[in-house]
């Protein structure tokens, strides 16, 4: 009932409604109301109520880490410090229980506050470190209420970058610039964290003055040495990129990469070398790729880059240095990056661009296409993969065990937290009850989540149950057999979708695949950009069409109205262009822009022209419907996959 409450802003009573289950409830239920409603008692200042409803929270669930941090909270509200600190010091001895608590910001600030009010041995240091350690939030304004009767402590230095901290956290980045400006003009008497850098960085970024920052930081890095110069070159290069001086941040994160011992900064200073030579010498930064590989410490970490890099050397026509590359990264990077060049290469080699000279190794187009068939490199490439060699269809329907039991959906396992999820479901609680699926996902057994996923569809919810599904499909332990495939490709809103394609003449698989990948079936979504409904349409474009097809006062809400003019839009694509690809790529990058591409890259097979495009969501935009267009063809219509895959690519 206190969720009911709580959606008619009904707090008074939803607060009661708390007390009530604490009171007389059990179970994780009674455990999470009184979790709740110790946080409302804070937030409206009910710190004795809080402290009280804490101590209780504690005796009574003792494994739980957030009742110490409430009724730690609590004690610091009241200025009960001596006991701030003592349980502090209880819960930090207790590294096996609890893990390392130097990470948490609000432990830091109430440690440092309830130290300074003390005047605790070591209470400027606990300061200090709150403010040089921890990226800007809310505890830098909180603790910086109790610096200005206490600022003779600090010298003026370290004191005015507290308030450029503070400042920074109010939003007032004009003002803290103003400040800084002066402050990093000569070297700080005090050292400055990666966290602390960073919120500089951003200062300089926010207001414009990135080349400026980049300069100070460069100046304040030659004056310095060892692990905090590096420190300081990095965030300097960080800011040369930022104002497009690439050159000049790249030979700095080249220094950073080529002298750190630290992996995690190497990695960073790496990616961020690449991405500065990315738009300067791409074909270059290939080849220095091989000096690199072998050091780095997380390959998925640069993978991005790769696929950038990947997609400029196919425009280009570089099949040389994508051979080379391939054999660099070899063992080096993630299988998505191996599987898409492997294909790539295999398209290369089986529409003989490269002469028998021109190959290295003894790779051969079908080798290539079963290599990519054999990682776990993504359902897109193994799809077009088994097209070509005319395997059978790993990746959706024909999996080896397909024919297995499902895990899941079925009977949960009435575990407590499994229990709560029920109990929102019970009471019609579907938005409660997702919200606090996603903040479980990783407690919550496959069963359940297949449970949940399944009621959010029969409640009409599909862009959350399918959200859901994509999380599980990840699991090791969760066969892709049709009931599962029907349920990530459902046949919703059958008949208007129908409808819509026979008018525009679009094939129901490819449209369908379009619809569930603008938006999850959700008729009432918006994007970032404007774009609304099923087909993720924006108004202007909706107007055009409605224009054309005589619909007065449409609302692009409407699945009808909506699915109408989506279909119409892409028709039109379609017709323009006489390609899936194209109007594809027209529907979500522009038609203008395919266009330019066409007269740049108009000779690649389709297959290529993909990889080539230079928008990365375009390219993905194109893979999930190809995935999507031949699942809804293989479950539904009958279709043989390379029947789907030739309503994209019209030449593969």
């Amino acid at each position: 009932m206190h969720f009911y409450f709580t959606k008619l802003e009904m707090d008074e009573i939803a607060e009661l409604m708390l007390q009530v289950e604490w009171e007389d409830g059990g179970g994780i239920w009674k455990k999470e109301a009184g979790i709740s409603l110790t946080r409302i008692l804070i937030k409206n200042g009910g710190y004795e109520r809080a402290e009280s409803l804490a101590e209780e929270l504690v005796k009574n669930y003792p494994d739980d880490f957030r009742s110490y941090k409430l009724l730690i909270e609590a004690k610091y509200k009241l200025g009960k410090d001596m006991e701030v600190l003592s349980a502090l010091d209880e819960l930090s001895a207790n590294k096996a229980k609890w893990g390392n608590l130097s990470d948490d910001a609000e432990i830091a600030l109430y440690r440092a506050v309830s130290s300074c009010r003390r005047e605790s041995p070591g209470w400027s240091d606990r300061l200090t470190e709150l403010f040089l350690k921890y990226t800007v939030s809310d505890v830098h304004k909180e603790a910086y209420k109790f610096l200005p009767e206490k600022k003779e402590a600090f010298s003026e230095q370290l004191f005015s970058f507290f308030t450029v901290k503070n400042l920074i956290a109010e939003g007032n980045y004009r003002e803290a610039l103003f400040i800084l400006d002066d402050l990093i003009e000569n070297p700080l008497p005090f050292p400055l964290s990666r966290n602390s850098l960073l919120d500089i960085v951003r200062v300089y970024m926010l207001t414009g003055k990135a080349l400026l920052g980049a300069e100070k930081i460069k100046n304040l890095a030659e004056q310095s040495s060892g692990q905090l110069r590096l420190e300081l070159l990095e965030a300097s290069a960080r800011l040369y990129r930022y104002g497009q001086r690439y050159g000049k941040a790249a030979e700095l994160f080249r220094k950073i990469f080529s002298s750190t011992k630290e992996p995690e900064q190497f990695d960073r200073a790496l990616w961020y070398y690449m991405a500065s030579m990315l738009p300067l010498e791409p074909e270059k930064l290939a080849s220095e790729l091989q000096h690199h590989v072998k050091q780095w410490k997380r390959p998925d970490y640069f993978s991005d880059i790769l696929e950038e890099l990947i997609s400029i050397l196919v425009a280009r026509k570089k099949w040389d240095i994508l051979q080379n590359l391939y054999e660099t990264l070899d063992g080096f990077c993630t299988e998505d990056v191996t599987a898409r060049i492997a294909f790539i290469l295999g398209i290369v080699y089986k529409a003989e661009f490269l002469s028998a000279k021109e190959k290295t190794g003894d790779w051969k187009a079908d080798s290539l296409f079963k290599r990519v068939i054999s990682t776990d490199g993504g359902s897109y490439y193994r799809i077009l993969a088994e097209v070509l060699l005319g395997a059978p269809h790993y990746v959706l329907l024909n999996h080896p065990q397909a024919e297995e039991q499902l895990n899941g959906p079925g009977d949960p396992e009435a575990t407590a937290l499994e229990e709560m999820v029920v109990g929102f479901f019970d009471y019609g609680l579907y938005d409660e009850a997702y919200s606090f699926v996603r903040g479980k996902m990783g407690e919550l057994s496959s069963p359940v989540l297949c449970m949940v996923s399944e009621k959010l569809a029969e409640k009409g919810r599909i862009r959350e149950s399918l959200s859901l599904l994509d999380f599980l499909i990840e699991r090791d332990e969760v066969i892709l057999t049709r009931e599962i495939l029907e349920a990530m490709y459902p046949k919703a809103y059958l008949k208007e979708i129908a409808e819509a394609a026979e008018r525009e003449s679009i094939p129901l698989p490819l449209f369908y695949a379009l619809v569930r990948e603008e938006s999850y079936f959700d008729n009432k979504i918006s994007s970032s950009a404007g774009a609304v409904g099923l087909t993720q349409l924006m108004p202007g474009t909706a107007g055009d069409m409605a224009e054309r097809m005589n619909i007065p006062n449409p609302d692009l809400t409407d699945p009808v109205d909506n699915l109408k003019m989506g279909a119409k839009y892409l028709g039109i694509q379609l017709g323009r262009f006489g390609n899936g690809l194209y109007a594809l790529s027209a529907y979500n990058a522009g038609p203008a822009r395919v266009q330019g591409w066409l007269n740049t890259m108009g000779e690649l097979p389709d297959v290529l022209f993909l990889e080539a495009i230079p928008f990365p969501e375009t390219r993905n935009y194109v893979r999930k419907v190809l995935i999507s267009t031949v699942a809804y063809g293989l479950l539904y219509f009958e279709m043989e996959p390379i029947e789907a895959v030739k309503l994209v690519f019209g030449s593969f």
